[in-house]
């Protein structure tokens, strides 16, 4: 691993999870649990939203990995709350740097320059 981390792009990051719809989902659950909250949320009802992203290596390489992105929410309700999550996974490669992305990388974790075999034509 490189000693030099590159940060993610993050809104480009929840764009690509689940192809954009994690980030749709997402708000929309911002704004129901905000307006539940706005009216039923008195003395100790609250409104929750969390999210959490598991990361499992893909393959061999270690280039590629599988994120589990879930969000869950508590929303208060007339006679309590209500519950619900939602779970959804993405592909995703690592960049130089450990940087996500879902599209693969110009160059390997070592820095080394990929080769797109379909580019190469023979000479003649």
């Amino acid at each position: 691993m490189s000693n030099k981390l590159k940060p993610t792009d993050v809104p480009l990051f929840m764009q690509s999870l689940d192809f954009g719809k994690f980030a749709e989902k997402l708000s929309l659950v911002l704004s129901e649990v905000a307006a539940h909250t706005g009216e039923y949320g008195m003395g100790k009802k609250v409104g929750k939203v969390n999210l959490s992203i598991t990361m499992a290596r893909m393959g061999s390489e270690g280039n590629q990995l599988l994120l589990s992105h879930k969000i869950e929410k508590q929303v208060p309700t007339a006679r309590g709350k209500a519950t619900e999550e939602d779970t959804t996974e993405t592909a995703m490669f690592i960049h130089a740097g450990g940087e996500l992305s879902d599209s693969p990388p110009l160059e390997d974790l070592n820095g080394q320059a990929n080769i797109d075999y379909g580019d190469i034509r023979p000479i003649k």
